[in-house]
């Protein structure tokens, strides 16, 4: 009896299993998809429990608003894009949004702003901006405690239109490099007339992040696939967004548009707990665990 051939057949099953093991180990493991359409998915975020799922908003919350005779077109589609109106007899602009005007803008003397903020059409607050040295607009505002600017992007717009007229702009749309908030990088945009005046009406699918131990801690949002943008909602902005927002590829960066003075517009950064933030101000973990997860099952 050959004594080497069993030594031979185990070195040979050894090594055949040995790879089996090195395989599996090295092949990644695929996270769960869900039909969102079908399925509620739950998840952990800080050491709370939370649901997303699919919302259907009260129906008298959806409609189509008015969207602004002009338009302020960000062409890299980063979802900065924003509409106003003019109105000659008062001289004031007048900034929209998804469901309708947010905000009151006249030019007064010595590079200053005075903005109004508007809720369901009515005048909620008023403050006087001040043009500074870098060519942002910014107040302090008394009764939250801090300093608020004004986007730039827009506020050159409107210095734009209020130098050229409405009829230049619409014979000629004027295309301008600017600012955006957060890291302050520059943009390429083009204020022209707007090819329409109302808001498309709503479509698509709204979702809802809801923490599964106190119903009033929740956000919705809708998703544009075609741009990658976010749309939040939440119970006190109704059907009119509070924010817009978007990851980068890497997920390592967040746009926000904040549609109000009370939401901060910039650029966020993740850092390595997952937490994205902008200067002092920190978007809820629960909200972008949330957001990413959707992006994982759409």
């Amino acid at each position: 009896m050959n004594p080497t051939a069993p030594s031979l057949l185990k070195a040979v099953l050894c090594t055949f299993f040995c790879a089996v093991l090195l395989l599996t180990a090295n092949t990644p493991v695929q996270a769960a998809r869900y039909d969102l359409d079908q399925t509620d998915i739950s998840y952990t975020s800080d050491g709370r429990s939370y649901t997303l799922t699919k919302y259907m908003p009260p129906q008298a919350l959806i409609g189509s608003g008015p969207r602004g005779e002009y338009w302020i077109e960000d062409w890299a589609q980063s979802g900065w894009d924003a509409y106003f109106d003019y109105d000659e007899a008062s001289d004031t602009f007048t900034l929209y949004n998804h469901a309708g005007p947010y905000q009151r803008l006249m030019f007064l003397e010595y590079d200053e702003l005075l903005v109004d903020e508007l809720m369901n059409g009515q005048v909620i607050d008023s403050t006087i901006y001040k043009k500074g040295p870098d060519g942002i607009y910014s107040a302090y505002i008394s009764h939250i405690g801090a300093t608020w600017t004004l986007d730039r992007y827009i506020t050159d717009a409107l210095e734009i239109f209020d130098d050229e007229g409405g009829n230049a702009i619409a014979a000629s749309p004027a295309s301008y490099t600017s600012t955006v908030p957060g890291d302050g990088s520059l943009r390429d945009f083009v204020l022209k007339k707007s090819p329409m005046t109302s808001a498309p009406p709503f479509c698509g699918n709204r979702y809802m992040l809801i923490d599964d131990y106190d119903d009033d801690e929740w956000v919705a949002f809708s998703y544009d696939a075609s741009t990658g943008i976010f749309a939040m909602y939440n119970a006190a902005s109704g059907d009119e967004p509070y924010a817009y927002r978007k990851f980068s590829a890497d997920y390592s960066r967040m746009e926000n548009q904040g549609m109000s003075s009370g939401n901060s517009s910039g650029v966020f950064i993740r850092d390595a707990s997952g937490i994205y933030s902008s200067d002092s101000v920190e978007i809820y973990k629960y909200i972008t665990d949330g957001l990413l997860l959707f992006l994982n099952n759409r």
